[in-house]
């Protein structure tokens, strides 16, 4: 049989499991071997650095700025802004025939596919 060794720790040189008292909580360091708890954020919030909080991270609202990739993988709410750039691979809202397309809630200058005819129609009006 293979002989195996293990270092055994000091209670304070590890983090024990009741450091973390609630479901989300991360753990930061406040500075050089300072374990701080950070808990969770509100749904919809993201994990930003910030060299104020004790931890060097808090949660914040998305700032809105920067790349963002509407890939579905989270409802996008708000305005997409181009500021002038084209719009590569876009998808336009698909409907199988009329009576799917009359389905939709109408918004002025909203595109949609129709497959049935494989032809776009953009709201005009949307009373």
């Amino acid at each position: 049989m293979a002989v195996t060794w293990k270092k055994l720790a000091y209670s304070e040189d590890v983090i024990e499991k009741t450091f973390l008292t609630a479901k989300g909580d991360l753990i930061a360091a406040s500075g050089a071997g300072a374990p701080a708890v950070l808990g969770v954020g509100t749904n919809g919030q993201v994990l930003t650095a910030d060299s104020v909080e004790a931890g060097g991270v808090k949660w914040a609202d998305p700032s809105g700025d920067g790349d963002f990739m509407a890939d579905g993988s989270v409802p996008m709410t708000g305005n997409l802004d181009f500021a002038g750039n084209q719009a590569d691979d876009m998808v336009l809202q698909t409907v199988a025939d009329s009576t799917a397309r009359a389905g939709l809630t109408p918004t002025i200058g909203q595109v949609a596919w129709q497959t049935d005819e494989l032809a776009a129609y953009i709201c005009t009006v949307d009373s």
